[in-house]
């Protein structure tokens, strides 16, 4: 455990004491045997690497200071799965990644393309990582140095078809969401995700649509803007 805790504590600027014993609790459930270091830095969460054994894995941990009230007030409100909002800070955290981790594994059941959901306590979710053959994470498209922008707008778009079907809508569709495995998407950061029922589904499926067809139009590809009026159709009719 000591190799482990001189793993943790290169992170001292990034995991509080708290987040530290939580790893290690997870650790000793089985879920992971060993923590390689940083994916990723959001304003929000953090992502690493982690294996178990062979099996390499992605830890997304929820900053417990720095994320923002207003944010995940805006997304929790109208949910009926969390009918009461906390006032303190570090349990509304805690409330806003299990609502990533219930949406994911939602989305996942119904076959959307995302990262297999493992585990999750507290501000921290457990789940596949999203690699290449050589075991290198995966990238966002908009990092994507080379990619058939035509056939991945035409399989993102069918991916979000079945983010509806599942009964969410994703609410931060875009070009930073979406990694490229393979040359397929996998749609990632779940958290804002609503259902369908919630009362401002229409303006956040729109926005999503409005701003993944922006991007894939810089790109060259000609996009379907008709999609907006069959998917708020698709919802109305739900």
């Amino acid at each position: 455990m000591k190799k482990h805790k001189e793993e943790f504590d290169i992170y001292a600027g990034v995991f509080d004491n708290y987040t530290i014993n939580l790893l290690y609790q997870i650790m000793n459930k089985g879920y992971f045997t060993e923590f390689k270091g940083i994916i990723s830095e959001g304003k929000e969460a953090n992502v690493f690497l982690a294996k178990n054994n062979k099996k390499f894995l992605a830890i997304k941990i929820f900053k417990t200071e720095t994320s923002s009230f207003r944010r995940i007030k805006e997304y929790m409100l109208g949910d009926p799965r969390f009918p009461r909002i906390t006032k303190n800070f570090r349990k509304l955290v805690f409330l806003w990644t299990q609502k990533e981790y219930k949406n994911l594994m939602r989305a996942y059941e119904k076959g959307v393309s995302v990262p297999k959901p493992i585990y999750n306590l507290k501000n921290v979710i457990l789940m596949e990582l999203i690699h290449d053959k050589n075991f290198n994470p995966s990238p966002p498209i908009n990092k994507c140095k080379s990619l058939n922008y035509k056939k991945m707008y035409s399989l993102v778009i069918k991916e979000y078809e079945k983010i509806l079907d599942s009964g969410l809508v994703h609410a931060d569709f875009s070009e930073y969401n979406i990694l490229n495995r393979n040359n397929k998407p996998v749609i990632i950061d779940w958290a804002q995700a609503i259902l369908i029922e919630h009362p401002r589904v229409l303006e956040f499926m729109e926005r999503d649509l409005v701003n993944i067809n922006k991007w894939f139009k810089n790109k060259g590809v000609i996009v379907n803007d008709e999609l907006i009026d069959k998917f708020k159709r698709k919802i109305i009719e739900k």
